[in-house]
């Protein structure tokens, strides 16, 4: 994989790095060869259980007094816990609030030598509290209404059943993600033809 990205008087220049689908990153500019001053990691620090992140790197050279910043992705990453393509960070569920720490790897040309670094980066996988319902009520065309209220951007399917007699039939009614502040408000429609309905929520990859 090879991308260039040019601007008057400098040439970004990324390409397959040395082996293990290492990127190199070659920042160049008016033929001279910017130095290597530092990398990161950038993305946030604290994510959901079952969800999908978006991680990026960035290297910082410098040409004389001139900064130059080079971002990337598409390189080889690795994570101590779930899976990470890309940069695309895929949690699973966690029993517990879990660390995870995340590498990215890269390689760059200083003075004429190819050299390879590992970076990291430090991620609490939260786990979704048991969620609760914030208010529920039964409206005036006899719909049934519910707030469910767990994490922020949590993927959470809501089912009912007839019955709670073994073994307990639950069948899903609608999947949403909740909003910033945690909470989904559903309305069941279904709920006016049926003298009793059961409901529970659980979370969804």
């Amino acid at each position: 994989m090879r991308w260039f990205f040019t601007a008057p008087g400098r040439r970004w220049d990324s390409s397959t790095g040395p082996s293990q689908g290492v990127t190199r990153l070659n920042p160049g500019v008016g033929g001279s060869t910017p130095v290597f001053q530092s990398a990161h990691i950038n993305g946030s620090q604290i994510v959901n259980q079952n969800s999908l992140n978006n991680y990026f790197g960035t290297a910082n050279f410098v040409n004389g007094a001139t900064p130059i910043a080079v971002n990337f992705t598409n390189t080889a990453w690795s994570a101590s816990l779930f899976s990470i393509t890309n940069g695309l960070f895929q949690t699973g569920s966690v029993a517990t609030n879990t660390p995870v720490t995340l590498s990215v790897l890269y390689s760059y040309i200083y003075y004429g030598l190819s050299i390879t670094n590992t970076n990291q980066y430090s991620v609490l996988v939260l786990k979704s509290p048991v969620p609760s319902l914030g208010s529920s009520v039964v409206l005036t065309n006899h719909t049934f209404s519910l707030t469910l209220n767990t994490l922020p951007s949590s993927k959470y399917v809501i089912e009912a059943a007839t019955n709670l007699t073994k073994p307990v039939t639950w069948s899903p009614l609608a999947t949403n993600t909740t909003d910033i502040s945690g909470n989904w408000s559903f309305t069941d429609p279904g709920a006016s033809n049926r003298p009793t309905r059961y409901y529970r929520a659980r979370s969804s990859p």
